[in-house]
């Protein structure tokens, strides 16, 4: 064999393996380019390897973030709203009151139906009672701001709104007029102009131009029972206050009327109501 046929032999062989040492090397760092690469993506190269990944700790700490209990306690305080909605009224009463000086008011108010005291219903109008600054008291009147109270006579709580809207001259000052409210066990009125009881004591009495609410009890033996409202006899109505019954300009109730609702007579007791006449602006209702 001639030496240039020797020489190309020894240098196709070293060609050779130097290409296979390559092919090898490429072979190895296409491996460790895939082990390296993110999960569903094997082959990513130069775009995949240089995407930052999120630090697990960040990642647990979202997990436990969105994982963690709720702000809310489970057992929240009660919404303070007196509880009332729409087609819930029960009666309203409305007359005009006229003064001889030409003054003249329209008196009314509706009686919304009662929940029970311990009910989502009663437990918001306690709490929208307290929230307006009514505190209990040795006042009779006040006793059902008193839960021990409430659960010991089977208290349901209705919310009664007033008004009193002039519709000629102005106010007579010193004239009061009564309202009468039903039960008579226990009455709080949320604070408004207008209304006021003499010495802290007795019926509720307008005094003027205004509108307000006032939560009145219904009780019954044993738990309470709303439906029940109607059971006993109670009077609802106006009657002018005896420390005006002197005055020269003393009104006079005119126009007396009840309008009793279609859910008002669900009560069976409700059918025993009289209506008022000349001589008393007031209506009895119940057995």
């Amino acid at each position: 064999m001639s030496s240039s046929m020797i020489t190309r032999s020894i240098t196709g062989a070293r060609s050779r393996r130097i290409t296979a040492a390559a092919a090898l090397a490429a072979a190895a760092l296409a491996v460790s380019l895939t082990a390296c690469a993110p999960a569903g993506h094997p082959g990513a190269h130069s775009s995949t390897t240089t995407t930052a990944r999120p630090h697990p700790t960040a990642t647990r700490s979202s997990v436990a973030a969105s994982s963690s209990p709720s702000a809310t306690p489970s057992s929240a305080p009660p919404v303070a709203a007196l509880s009332t909605s729409p087609g819930d009224e029960l009666l309203t009463f409305s007359s005009t009151a006229r003064s001889a000086n030409g003054s003249t008011a329209a008196l009314s108010f509706t009686v919304h139906s009662p929940v029970p005291w311990n009910s989502p219903g009663g437990t918001s109008t306690l709490a929208a009672l307290a929230a307006a600054g009514v505190r209990p008291s040795d006042d009779p009147d006040f006793e059902l701001l008193d839960t021990a109270w409430d659960a010991a006579h089977g208290v349901s709580l209705a919310v009664v709104d007033y008004s009193v809207r002039m519709t000629a001259g102005s106010w007579v000052g010193g004239q009061a007029i009564e309202l009468y409210l039903g039960p008579d066990d226990s009455e709080v009125a949320l604070p408004s102009s207008g209304l006021r009881r003499d010495d802290g004591q007795g019926p509720w009495s307008f005094a003027g131009p205004g509108s307000g609410r006032i939560v009145i009890a219904f009780t019954n033996s044993g738990s309470p029972d709303p439906s029940r409202w109607g059971d006993e006899f109670q009077s609802y109505g106006f009657e002018t206050g005896t420390d005006s019954a002197g005055a020269p300009d003393v009104y006079r109730l005119e126009q007396c009327r009840i309008a009793i609702t279609p859910l008002g007579h669900r009560s069976d007791a409700v059918d025993g109501w009289s209506m008022p006449d000349a001589g008393y602006c007031t209506a009895g209702i119940g057995d």
